[in-house]
């Protein structure tokens, strides 16, 4: 009984533990500051003055800052390419092929034999 006892406040203490990192987590979030939709930190100042007196905007769904008043277009969409496999291998056509290990053991029964092209002991 006493092992089950020890069990649940262990796991009791576990469960503290998490409560509490997760309370600091949501705080240290808090005072990141707002995030929007995309998840990325929002500017502070939402709206500024430029030196020549032209009043900027800050526009969440295209993250930049646009002059007030005018509509600016989001950013175009470029389509993902399409890869098949042959597209991720690279073969140069000219690349010298291997003798296989057939090739290889018929070129050493051949040196044992004195075939052709293996210099004589003399």
């Amino acid at each position: 009984m006493a092992e089950e006892d020890e069990l649940a406040a262990f796991q009791a203490e576990l469960a503290e533990i998490e409560v509490e990192e997760e309370e600091e987590v949501l705080d240290a979030e808090e005072e990141e500051g707002e995030r929007d939709l995309t998840g990325g930190a929002s500017p502070e100042e939402r709206r500024f003055e430029d030196d020549d007196g032209t009043w900027y905007v800050w526009d969440p769904s295209t993250r930049k800052f646009k002059p007030e008043g005018e509509d600016v277009a989001a950013a175009p969409v470029v389509p993902v390419p399409v890869w098949s496999e042959a597209d991720m291998v690279f073969e140069d056509d000219a690349a010298p092929q291997l003798p296989s290990l057939k090739d290889a053991k018929k070129a050493v029964a051949l040196a044992k034999d004195g075939g052709p092209g293996v210099p004589q002991d003399s």
